[in-house]
């Protein structure tokens, strides 16, 4: 049942705008450190957040600049203020119409002003810790599910219709008499 509610958590809408953070991180693995960045047996997932607004985020094949910059292309409005971090993938963002500001996490800092990946990083933690420490651990193939549903309750983090409601609405179900 839960595997058929989270799969009908995907959100659509507006293109972001203003401020924007862009972030990969990768989910799962059976160890830590192995690999070019701890990378072995983990599942990419790009994540794009509008600061003070929605998350959008994609489990993807691999975090090269195309898979990258096709994510923002289709989540962000050109013109709008990109925050990254300095990875290579990212470099093509101003040929495309977008304000790119980088943070230098290889050295060691995380934020200049209003450069920074914060917001991002945030999320990202918070997704981690459902993985690792609610469900103990998800196959690649249900991660999108999994990453929808943190993605919406992020996305919904305000409301002030109760959680368990939205998603209800969301599924198309109601609680009835």
């Amino acid at each position: 049942m839960f595997k058929m509610i989270r799969s009908r958590l995907e959100e659509d809408g507006d293109p972001f705008s203003g401020d924007v953070e862009a972030d990969e991180t990768f989910v799962g693995g059976q160890r830590k450190g192995q690999g070019e960045h701890g990378t072995v047996g983990k599942t990419p997932v790009v994540g794009v957040v509008q600061r003070k607004g929605r998350v959008k985020a994609v489990v993807v094949p691999d975090t090269k600049g195309k898979t990258l910059t096709d994510i923002v292309q289709s989540t962000v409005e050109r013109g709008a203020n990109v925050h990254t971090d300095e990875w290579q993938g990212y470099s093509q963002l101003p040929a495309l119409g977008y304000n790119h500001y980088t943070i230098l996490h290889r050295s060691k800092i995380y934020a200049m002003g209003n450069v920074h990946t914060q917001t991002i990083e945030g999320f990202w933690a918070m997704v981690k810790n459902a993985v690792n420490g609610v469900h103990h651990g998800v196959a690649t193939k249900y991660l999108q599910n999994y990453v929808n549903e943190y993605s919406f309750r992020y996305n919904h983090r305000s409301d002030v219709t109760p959680m368990f409601q939205s998603i209800l609405h969301r599924v198309g179900m109601s609680l009835g008499d």
